[in-house]
């Protein structure tokens, strides 16, 4: 059931855009009765729309973001690349498989931290939690129940210590116990 919308013109906002309210017309005194904001770049466009959606009651906007077509943006695995790479491969690497004993104790070998740190994923099996004092560290998930993520904080990294426990750390971080 689609329920029935009404549309007010709101006039022009700044200098580039007209402003149409569309909200519901029964409105319940909830959250969201207020409707939204439909920008348009015309008088016409905007008067317009206020016209047909008072005249069908049904808000049927669909936004058309402008596409450069030299510069265009495709969705490959976890990122987005430019249309402009092409000719080149991009390769996505699956994060490396860690057994339950290493995650459990965190004695991760260098090429794993190393393919964490690439690939900025960690396995089914592993998660990063909070530790409750601002920083994060690697605990197994177990039967996918731990709260926590996958992926790598922005602006963190997998280290090791000296004795080859590996920690979540941030950035290019230094110290006598750690490598």
């Amino acid at each position: 059931m689609v329920a029935e919308v009404q549309a007010v013109y709101m006039g022009e906002h700044g200098k580039q855009d007209y402003w149409v309210n569309v909200k519901t017309a029964n409105p319940t005194g909830n959250i969201g009765d207020g409707g939204v904001i439909r920008r348009f770049k015309t008088k016409e466009e905007a008067k317009e729309y206020a016209h047909k959606v008072n005249e069908t009651g049904v808000d049927v906007f669909v936004h058309k973001p402008q596409v450069n077509d030299n510069e265009g943006v495709r969705h490959a695995g976890d990122e987005f690349i430019s249309s402009k790479n092409t000719n080149k491969t991009q390769t996505y690497t699956e994060p490396p498989e860690i057994s339950w004993g290493r995650a459990v104790t965190g004695f991760l070998t260098q090429d794993q931290i190393d393919a964490i740190n690439e690939t900025r994923r960690l396995p089914d099996n592993v998660k990063i939690m909070q530790n409750g004092a601002g920083g994060y560290v690697l605990v197994y998930n177990y039967f996918g129940i731990r709260p926590g993520t996958q992926t790598v904080p922005e602006g963190f990294e997998i280290k090791q210590d000296v004795i080859g426990v590996a920690h979540v750390l941030p950035k290019d971080t230094n110290g006598l116990m750690i490598k």
